[in-house]
């Protein structure tokens, strides 16, 4: 509209912002409006607007629908196309009849989503009601069988694997919704690069006959390559050795490039590094020849923070960063807070590559102290941590923490201050589980978390103790 505004009024201008308006007008709850447009002078657009009576989506009646549940989702996928299409006001959904069709096919596509794949869907009528401006809608859903995955064929220009087949054979007699078909999909991809063709065309057709669902794949896998030498360029600073070795066990391995890309994100994770690169060179022999293009970043840098909180007050922080720490990829943090009521002194190195394993290796040491009302504590701390990514599913770290800890007083008799000098050493292994179809997006699955330590305190008084803590999240998106 601004864009119109600021220049000289001519017919397709006019038309333009008639157009604008009544797309507007339409998406709140104007279904009707029209607005014509006039230039009674070079530099004045005037537009008209007739509203026409106001509408918005009232209730919609689903009838064919297995269950009541199934009803309400059905009604929502019809509601969704609405709601989208305009901005009501409050919880009003204006009706546009331009989106009715939309609405129709959001519940076609949500049937054939959860296996009804001959679902037919018809919008039997529209009502307004002139008192209430509600249009109500009733449609009729016919679900039909729902389909069943039959043994799904392949055809390809080779000879298929037992494995495969046995894959494919266990995926008859599954209910045959998207989510079922795109994993079997993934699943056949996934066995072709895992063994070496990483060219393979794999491409499926699905068919719905009666209730049953039938998938063939036609596969031309290509050649098979495995993984022959393997080269660095770029490298300035790191030690060439500490890249090279994440790949070394790949060598002479069927070529799969899901899983040499997990390596190239650890070393994206260590932060050490702008971009990494790999570059493919097919040889006749069967061989693959990668070269890994490398592009080292500023590995060091400083940062500060500040701050306020109701229990700290204010807090001001500085700190340290090294992320190449004697170009071998350590990681070394070292970093200072001041609060209103204490210091924290805190330096970490870790080793992201322990062993020339995917292990994290970790060291942190680290001071304390706080001003308590009648007490003052300083504590010493000295922890050493080991994390290991076993699968994509299972994380394992294993942690040995040690504290010592001093109270003096300065208030409160020092008999009703309890120990004074103690210190505390706690060894403990921490599972963590992902069973999340994508992490990052928190789509459906489990994620959990189980702590258990071992540990004792030594002072005036020992004790030792056992505790477990766990927590368990189950996402199901909506």
């Amino acid at each position: 509209a601004q864009f119109i505004a600021d220049r000289p009024a001519i017919p397709s201008r006019a038309d333009d912002a008639a157009f604008l308006l009544e797309q507007l007008l339409r998406g709140r709850g104007l279904p009707d409006a029209t607005v014509t447009w006039s230039i009674p002078n070079p530099n004045l657009i005037v537009l008209e607007v007739d509203e026409g009576p106001a509408s918005f989506l009232g209730e919609v009646r689903v009838e064919g629908a297995e269950t009541p549940e199934q009803t309400e989702l059905l009604a929502e996928q019809f509601r969704s196309a609405h709601i989208r299409g305009g901005q009501g006001q409050g919880r009003q959904v204006p009706y546009q009849p331009n989106l009715d069709a939309q609405g129709v096919s959001n519940i076609n596509d949500y049937l054939n989503s959860i296996g009804y794949w001959d679902a037919t869907v018809e919008l039997k009528d529209t009502k307004r009601n002139a008192s209430t401006n509600e249009v109500s809608a009733d449609l009729l859903v016919r679900p039909g069988p729902l389909h069943k995955l039959a043994t799904p064929t392949i055809n390809s220009t080779q000879t298929v694997d037992t494995e495969l087949l046995e894959l494919l054979g266990s995926v008859g007699g599954q209910v045959a919704d998207t989510e079922t078909i795109k994993k079997t999909r993934k699943s056949v991809d996934d066995h072709y690069r895992e063994h070496g063709y990483q060219y393979a065309d794999v491409r499926m057709n699905a068919t719905h006959n009666a209730g049953v669902t039938q998938l063939t794949f036609t596969v031309d896998p290509g050649r098979q390559f495995r993984v022959g030498n393997i080269t660095l360029k770029g490298v300035e600073d790191t030690d060439p050795g500490r890249i090279s070795r994440r790949f070394d066990r790949f060598h002479g391995q069927y070529y799969d490039v899901d899983e040499v890309n997990k390596q190239v994100n650890r070393l994206y994770g260590t932060g050490a590094f702008k971009s990494l690169q790999f570059v493919e060179h097919p040889r006749e022999d069967g061989y693959l020849d990668l070269t890994l293009h490398v592009d080292e970043g500023k590995p060091t840098g400083y940062y500060l923070y500040g701050g306020a909180g109701s229990y700290e007050g204010f807090i001001l922080g500085a700190g340290y960063y090294h992320r190449n720490l004697f170009n071998r990829l350590y990681s070394f943090r070292a970093q200072a807070e001041y609060t209103g009521i204490g210091l924290l002194g805190d330096v970490q190195l870790s080793n992201p590559f322990f062993l020339e394993r995917d292990l994290t290796a970790t060291a942190r040491l680290y001071i304390l102290t706080r001003e308590r009302e009648g007490y003052d504590k300083t504590e010493l701390g000295l922890n050493f941590s080991l994390d290991w990514r076993v699968n994509e599913h299972y994380r394992l770290e294993g942690h040995f923490n040690n504290a010592i800890a001093t109270i003096t007083s300065t208030g409160i008799p020092t008999e009703d201050l309890g120990p004074t000098d103690y210190g505390v050493h706690v060894l403990g292994v921490t599972q963590s589980f992902d069973f999340r179809e994508a992490a990052v997006a928190n789509s459906e699955g489990f994620l959990g978390r189980l702590t258990t330590d071992l540990g004792f305190t030594l002072g005036d008084t020992s004790v030792g103790f056992l505790r477990t803590e766990g927590q368990g999240t189950y996402y199901w998106p909506w």
